[in-house]
This record gives structure tokens, C-alpha cells and sequence, in this order.
């Protein structure tokens, strides 16, 4: 099995509505599970998804994962609604290209649960596999 797939039978990927996942599926987790959400953009959402959110279920998602029994990291451009939504949470910010060949430069920021470490890093798209390595544990 090559270096990419060894993690493979361990993730999976649903394409349901955020809510749903938290409520179906969020609360089950448990041992060495690990939630990542990325939410339709705060901002424009609207304008770039068939299925964008209102304020009030960014809400919803929010009080949602942040009642999750185990780790979790959330994605989102970079406002101060969103902002507000996580308070006190860990963040990290970092600057993304979008668009054929990078032509449109943007922010996001990530938020994590508490009983996350996070590496010192100031860019994480442009975090090394080794660097990775260092985060990594064992199984």
C-alpha cells in the first residue's frame, strides 16, 4: 500500500448536511476519532454554493461541535461573525489561493477543540510531510 493510502481504511467521508452529521453521527464517536467540518463560506456562501448556510445554522454548527465527546477542527473564512461563533477557541490563520492557477488570494482561519495540540506553524498549506511526521503517532 503506498505512503498515501496507508491511512485509508481509517477515514471516512459523508457528504450529509453539517447538522445532521453532529446529530446523527457526532455524538457516537468516541476512542480515536477526529471531526473536520468545512462549512459553506460565512460571506459568500450564498454566491458560491447550491447549498449555503444563513446565519443561524452557522450557529447551530457551532454550538453543535463544540458539544463533540471527541477532537475536532472547523474551516472558514476569515470574519468576524465566525469569529464570534468560536470565541476562545484555538485559531489559525492562514492565507489561501483560489481559483485555476492561484489568481485569487484569500484568508481562513481554522478553530480546534481544546484537547487538540497544535504545531507551531504559520502556514499550514505549506507544512512539510516531515513536518507532519514529527505530529504524528503511532497507532
Amino acid at each position: 500500500m503506498g505512503k498515501n493510502r496507508r491511512w485509508a481504511s481509517r477515514i471516512e467521508i459523508d457528504h450529509i448536511d453539517g447538522a445532521d452529521f453532529l446529530r446523527q453521527v457526532g455524538a457516537k464517536l468516541g476512542g480515536k476519532a477526529l471531526v473536520f467540518l468545512d462549512p459553506p463560506y460565512y460571506v459568500k456562501g450564498r454566491e458560491l454554493y447550491a447549498n449555503f448556510y444563513e446565519p443561524a445554522h452557522h450557529a447551530t454548527i457551532a454550538g453543535k461541535v463544540r458539544q463533540l465527546p471527541v477532537p475536532w477542527v472547523v474551516t472558514y473564512d476569515d470574519q468576524l461573525e465566525v469569529w464570534s461563533l468560536y470565541a476562545a477557541c484555538q485559531t489559525l490563520t492562514y492565507e489561501i489561493a483560489y481559483g485555476a492557477g492561484g489568481r485569487y488570494q484569500g484568508h481562513e482561519v481554522a478553530f480546534f477543540s481544546d484537547d487538540l495540540d497544535l504545531p507551531d506553524v504559520s502556514d499550514p498549506a505549506r507544512f512539510s510531510a516531515s513536518q507532519l511526521a514529527r505530529y504524528l503517532r503511532p497507532a
